[in-house]
């Protein structure tokens, strides 16, 4: 009879911590794939600014075509605009603590910044009309201003 009452107890301790495991390792998972999120979600900004302005550097020293230059600007813009609607779904999908929904809107504010950044130059490069530069050049610097907020960069 011990020996019965022992193993029901051990049986009882079982079902008790087995699921409390699995949750911390469904906890553990979540967290590596938000962190991940992140991570990628701050290399891609930093990563289009790095290339938005290589590119306006290449057309003004000649070295890109209009059409290059044009082309790569919209592959950017497009790129940041699907993963901005990418991160607005997520930020509205409800799996996210208040922290992180914050992190992922400060994400789409400098996506945004970042198409009105390439959407200016190009349209510089189709007109040749300095107000343009100015588009860029001051979506540049919010850009730049909230990947180093996002990063924890200096400005």
């Amino acid at each position: 009879m011990k020996l019965r009452n022992a193993a029901l107890i051990v049986l009882m301790a079982a079902a008790l911590i087995v699921p409390s495991v699995q949750a911390r390792a469904q906890e553990d998972h979540a967290s590596i794939m938000l962190e991940t999120i992140g991570t990628l979600s701050a290399q891609g900004v930093y990563l289009t600014y790095g290339a938005i302005g290589s590119v306006a550097d290449g057309y003004a020293k000649k070295i890109y075509t209009k059409e290059l230059t044009t082309q790569l600007l919209t592959e950017y813009a497009t790129l940041s605009g699907s993963a901005a609607k990418q991160l607005e779904k997520l930020a509205a999908s409800g799996a996210l603590s208040a922290e992180d929904v914050g992190y992922v809107n400060k994400l789409v504010s400098t996506y945004n910044h970042l198409i009105a950044e390439a959407n200016g130059y190009k349209n510089y490069v189709s007109t040749g009309k300095q107000e343009h530069v100015k588009v860029y050049s001051d979506e540049r610097e919010k850009a730049w201003a909230a990947i180093s907020d996002l990063l924890g960069l200096k400005k």
